[in-house]
């Protein structure tokens, strides 16, 4: 079957993942489980306290980024959600079996409102702290990406319907609600009952789970991924080049880190810091440039970052279990127990990639190739048609032709699910 010309692939999307996924890992490793001891270790502690959610928000908004950059003009709706569904649970039901059968293990009681929800990834839904995180505690971010998976056919529909020339304004109303949101959590919610170990104990539950796990409140980042992806198809966003939007991540996250309330650093007002690195980063790769995120070391870690996160934490559970925490630790033994995790994480985040991940997608994804009608940005470059698809490539996203015309398609490129 013939095909058009498509949108260029980004691999340094695929790349930036690596050190997303990097700073989501410390965080759980030394915030949460201390593997440094002493006032090194603390020291460290503070400087990777926001490291999670930085990473987390920019998954958030890249999966809408690279969704709405794969989306093709005349796929359907039930064949989009096939295949988010064939990405995401074939390694959330073998990291969720294995939770389940650590926690047997150790004679802990799994309740029933907790393995159920949990298993559905609806467990963000309600304001409960133990369901949330109970099991493989980092499957909740996949509970959100599911909302946003099922809400994007319908959202792209919308957003198509934007004119080009008030994409900047929508772009600015969704960053106000994603701030706005934040001021709602911080000065109407309750503080009350205080809640021990998210930013001392100086905010509620209820503040915590509305910024930082409630799906429609974290979609905001995932919309303004979507919205993003938009202006770079569109030729309208004006670019600031790459070492600026570097600069303005890091000194958000410093800002998020030292210079703002804790609800401020770890909302989503803490990814508009890295909103313009993802479009820099697109523009990089449609124009040729130099970027340091597409070496292929990060890209092949970008590719296995899915797998990777969603292992981690119960690789860090188990060594934190077998190594007990110790504040005394000294800083080399701290660092080896890190270099032991991150090791044993990424072996079975490759073989979880390429033995469960991609052969589910490969064998029940359904993807064919099919004629696609692609509309023309000026701000990017077509290159010359490709018929083959990568052995690492993620089927393409698409929505239905008759509700969704001009959508861009490429025709090989990995598909981002966020954090996965």
């Amino acid at each position: 079957m013939r095909h058009t010309p498509s949108v260029p692939v980004l691999p340094s999307l695929t790349g930036i993942r690596a050190p997303a996924a990097l700073l989501v890992f410390l965080f759980h490793a030394q915030w949460e489980n201390h593997y440094i001891g002493g006032g090194t270790g603390d020291t460290i502690s503070d400087i990777i306290d926001r490291g999670g959610t930085w990473g987390l928000g920019l998954f958030f908004a890249l999966s809408g980024f690279v969704l709405t950059w794969t989306a093709s003009a005349n796929d359907t709706v039930v064949g989009f959600w096939r295949r988010r569904v064939v990405k995401v649970f074939p390694n959330h039901l073998v990291t969720y079996a294995l939770a389940v059968v650590i926690l047997l293990s150790s004679s802990q009681a799994i309740p029933l409102d907790h393995w159920l929800p949990n298993l559905f990834l609806v467990q963000t839904w309600v304001p409960d702290v133990a369901r949330v995180v109970s099991l493989n505690g980092v499957s909740w971010s996949l509970s959100a990406e599911l909302f946003f998976y099922l809400s994007f056919p319908f959202l792209l529909m919308t957003v198509n319907r934007i004119r080009d020339e008030r994409l900047w304004l929508s772009t600015g109303v969704v960053a106000a609600l994603i701030v706005g949101a934040t001021f709602f959590s911080y000065y109407v919610l309750s503080d009350q009952p205080r809640l021990i170990g998210f930013g001392g104990d100086d905010y509620s539950y209820n503040q915590i789970w509305f910024i930082w796990f409630f799906p429609p409140v974290r979609g905001l980042e995932f919309v303004l991924g979507v919205l993003l992806a938009k202006l770079v198809l569109a030729g309208r966003w004006r670019p600031i080049g790459l070492p600026a939007a570097v600069g303005l991540s890091f000194a958000g996250y410093l800002v998020s880190t030292f210079a703002v309330p804790y609800l401020f650093g770890v909302s989503g007002v803490a990814t508009l810091w890295t909103a313009p690195l993802l479009a820099e980063l697109a523009l990089a790769d449609v124009e040729k440039k130099r970027s340091w995120v597409r070496h292929p070391v990060l890209v092949w870690f970008g590719n296995l970052s899915f797998a990777f996160y969603m292992i981690h934490w119960l690789v860090i559970g188990r060594v934190t279990h077998w190594a007990r925490p110790d504040p005394s630790r000294p800083v080399v033994d701290g660092l080896g127990l890190i270099l032991l995790t991150f090791v044993v994480s990424l072996f079975l985040a490759w073989l979880m990639h390429n033995f469960i991940e991609m052969p589910a997608v490969r064998r029940f994804s359904g993807t064919r190739p099919r004629s696609v009608t692609v509309r023309a940005y000026p701000h990017v470059t077509v290159p010359a048609p490709s018929t083959s698809i990568p052995s690492t490539a993620v089927p393409n996203t698409a929505v239905p032709n008759t509700t969704v015309p001009n959508a861009p398609i490429p025709n090989a490129t990995a598909e981002s699910t966020g954090v996965a």
